[in-house]
């Protein structure tokens, strides 16, 4: 979707509050994602080769940074960063609607996915002081 093509958006609701944002390069991609101060990112990912056999979750961690929640398919690797309710994951497409329903109508639950997200992208993924020596290592030895 492009933005300028009013048919592209025949399959949502009419209802829906939707908006367009241009993409943007990866200088400005950070502070336009807490611009928009979203509810929940849905990553829709298909089970093939790559998506499955990937280490790919840059997109729950760039989400998480801003406490932003993540709704996956149940693929990996996103199955297996499932701890403390740190995302959501839609075991079949149809679940989709139903889980934004849910989600929109029990908005602190919502807020509270987000925070453990942003904790455990803090805990794992983050340089943090008990990480240096295990780094002054890893240069040390080579």
């Amino acid at each position: 979707f492009d933005g300028n093509n009013d048919e592209d958006k025949s399959c949502l609701p009419e209802d829906l509050d939707f908006e367009y944002i241009k993409p943007c390069s990866i200088v400005h991609y950070f502070k336009q994602l807490r611009k928009l101060e979203l509810d929940m990112v849905f990553i829709p990912l298909r089970k093939n080769d790559f998506n499955v056999t990937s280490e790919n979750y840059n997109k729950y961690i760039e989400a998480g940074l801003f406490s932003i929640p993540i709704v996956v398919c149940d693929i990996f690797p996103y199955n297996e960063m499932l701890q403390n309710n740190n995302l959501i994951i839609l075991q079949k497409k149809a679940d989709l609607i139903d889980v934004v329903k849910n989600n929109y109508e029990n908005r602190d639950k919502l807020k509270e996915v987000g925070i453990n997200a942003n904790k455990m992208i803090k805990e794992n993924f983050i340089y943090h002081e008990d990480n240096i020596p295990m780094i002054d290592n890893i240069f040390e030895q080579s």
